[in-house]
């Protein structure tokens, strides 16, 4: 039976792996020729080509994929994410960062790459990428709450809360917001434990989502 345009690109994808890059090339290719609008294939393939220096190869591959709708920073933070989601945070931190080189104004590769720095317990990488974030998304909650949530691992609950006070005023639409606002307002009342307490557990449900 023969393999359909997925099944190709699968193998190719191990082969790559392998770094038996001129059999993933060729497999690309076939899944290409299966799906004439692959655009996963031709970024992959585009990418080996870069790999191997062949620019107008890569190039090409790679134009093509963005018609198609795959522009090369999303298709990084794709990719990115889904190491993250595998555990692979050094495979994950190297695809972010690949990805910011090519767009340093998006802000989402900021995002995640902190989050994987933080998980990693590089507490100081994770505060420059969320801050960045801060930067480029004032008006994302969860930009200040990433930041907020290294300094809590940090036991630096002053910060910690003054971030989270940061988010507040952006945070309607926030799930569990009620815990949030219960941790302000025993900080505002001087009732450290508790809020504390409180944060930690808008922290622990929030990541669980």
């Amino acid at each position: 039976m023969k393999k359909t345009a997925e099944e190709h690109y699968l193998l190719a994808d191990q082969y790559a792996k392998n770094e038996e890059f001129l059999n993933a090339i060729s497999h690309y290719t076939t899944a290409i020729y299966l799906q004439k609008n692959f655009a996963w294939a031709y970024f992959q393939r585009g990418m080996l080509y870069r790999k191997l220096k062949r620019k107008d190869d890569a190039e090409s591959d790679l134009a093509k994929a963005e018609e198609l709708g795959l522009d090369e920073a999303n298709a990084y933070y794709s990719m990115g994410y889904q190491y993250f989601k595998n555990h692979n945070y050094k495979r994950a931190i190297e695809t972010f960062t690949e990805g910011i080189i090519i767009k340093p104004d998006f802000g989402a590769l900021y995002s995640l790459r902190g989050i994987v720095y933080a998980l990693s317990k590089k507490y100081e990488s994770a505060l420059d990428d969320f801050t960045q974030d801060i930067k480029l998304n004032p008006e994302n909650p969860y930009s200040y709450l990433n930041r907020s949530e290294t300094y809590f691992l940090m036991n630096d609950f002053e910060k910690a809360f003054e971030d989270a006070e940061s988010a507040y005023p952006f945070s309607k639409e926030l799930e569990y917001r009620h815990i949030l606002v219960e941790a302000l307002e025993h900080y505002r009342d001087q009732n450290i434990e508790v809020a504390q307490s409180k944060l930690k557990e808008y922290f622990d449900i929030s990541n669980k989502v």
